[in-house]
């Protein structure tokens, strides 16, 4: 079994998904890795549109001589899109970008950006030790607000490749609409269960906590504040900046979440982090079985693992196989 450096808020989630945590061993700790599977093409879109924003958010803060190096629009969407998508995903990525920046929340970003203090920071690598677990993370943005808060941001594209489509989550402080013509019942509106309240520089939604909104996204971005030095168990602000698609981006719907994550939720965040960790070191991995029973699944997965092991001479085939 390999040994994990460090623990990240996806690694943590996926050791947490009882009743077994059969995918966090195939991808962290089994001797031999199991091919990665190909990204998908709602996966690409995300990724597309994260490339589009932040290089314009660059360019529009920096100017076009300042984007700093590997920020440009080609380097970020070739890092993050994979080939057998890039002809799919550099149009749905762009229809994701011209509908955020019709709904205005591009232009408000950018306006709470230009007021920051200090230099706003984009998809760094944020490592630390949380309560003895040595983690890691990459925010999307950090920044610092014109009144001193530090708010951490990241974005979600959600729905577009769905038949169904995706609303916005509860909780919103402002939703808008990212096209013209008849508008949608949430168009420029705060959810109905919203508290506004003007902390650090910005609205927040102080009716809930951001683990009531989507308890993935709380941890996410709390452990991305952790990382970036705020106190377990302190008032920071986290942003969620989420794209609603209808299918293929016939509508999509910018909805802004900002808000806290609380006290109790931040220090069971870190017990979860050396749960997991003192789980992982000891070798007892399947904490919902008995550790017998656990190094039984360990041994099954580990032969299991060897079927994945290929020869050279069948890496095309295996590589067609996979859509690479």
């Amino acid at each position: 079994m390999r040994m994990p450096k460090y623990l990240s808020p996806s690694a943590l989630e996926k050791f947490f998904e009882l009743p077994d945590q059969t995918e966090y061993y195939l991808k962290y700790l089994a001797d031999v890795r199991p091919p990665r599977m190909p990204q998908t093409e709602a996966m690409s879109v995300g990724s597309a549109f994260d490339a589009y924003v932040k290089f314009e958010l660059c360019r529009d803060l920096f100017g076009i001589h300042g984007v700093p190096k590997g920020f440009d629009l080609e380097t970020l969407f070739v890092t993050q899109v994979e080939e057998h998508n890039r002809d799919f995903a550099r149009s749905a990525g762009l229809v994701c970008m011209c509908a955020y920046k019709e709904s205005g929340a591009y232009r408000r970003l950018l306006h709470q950006l230009k007021l920051a203090t200090g230099v706003p920071r984009f998809e760094f690598t944020a490592e630390g030790n949380l309560g003895g677990v040595p983690v890691s993370g990459k925010p999307d943005l950090h920044y610092t607000s014109e009144v001193g808060a530090s708010i951490i941001v990241d974005w979600k594209v959600n729905g577009y490749c769905s038949k169904a489509g995706a609303s916005p989550k509860k909780g919103y402080v402002l939703c808008v609409d990212g096209w013209h013509g008849k508008p949608s019942r949430t168009h420029n509106k705060q959810h109905k269960d919203a508290n506004l309240l003007y902390i650090g520089g910005m609205y927040i939604n102080a009716g809930c906590f951001f683990e009531d909104v989507d308890v993935r996204w709380a941890r996410q971005l709390a452990t991305y504040g952790f990382l970036g030095g705020e106190e377990v168990g302190s008032n920071f602000i986290i942003q969620i900046e989420q794209l609603a698609c209808k299918t293929h981006g016939a509508q999509i719907r910018c909805a802004t979440h900002a808000g806290r994550v609380s006290i109790p939720f931040q220090h069971e965040l870190v017990a979860q982090y050396q749960q997991a960790w003192k789980a992982i070191n000891e070798g007892h991995i399947f904490i919902n079985l008995s550790r017998e029973e656990s190094d039984k699944v360990c041994e099954k997965l580990d032969s299991f693992h060897k079927a994945f092991v290929i020869e050279k001479e069948d890496d095309v085939w295996f590589n067609q196989m996979r859509g690479k």
